[in-house]
């Protein structure tokens, strides 16, 4: 999976895939999490933004992150980097996946 053919797909209200079609991050996310295709119908994933912002907690960033000057949003007492997933593909230009990867997710 070369990262230009690389596209984000929103799953469900907690995870986002990166994978080249909806349904290789589909089929991925069903086998990945042991749900069936009734749990996990197509008809509910959807491509979104490739500049989609993610927030990263600053404790769990990288050294590229911190220099980058992302904005600071802080949720309760934690703060987070609003960082585009375009960014963190640019990260990962070099790195040819296997396989689709869970992208981002409200659960941390």
């Amino acid at each position: 999976m070369k990262i230009e053919n690389i596209k984000l797909f929103r799953m469900n209200d907690y995870d986002w895939v990166a994978a080249e079609s909806a349904e290789q991050a589909n089929e991925w996310y069903i086998k990945e999490c042991g749900l069936s295709k009734e749990e996990q119908p197509i008809e509910e994933v959807r491509e979104e933004s490739i500049d989609k912002i993610f927030l990263i907690p600053i404790e769990e960033a990288i050294e590229e992150d911190k220099i980058m000057n992302f904005e600071i949003k802080k949720v309760g007492e934690t703060e987070f980097y609003k960082v585009p997933f375009s960014y963190s593909l640019n990260i990962l230009k070099d790195v040819d996946f296997e396989e689709p990867f869970i992208a981002g997710s409200t659960e941390w």
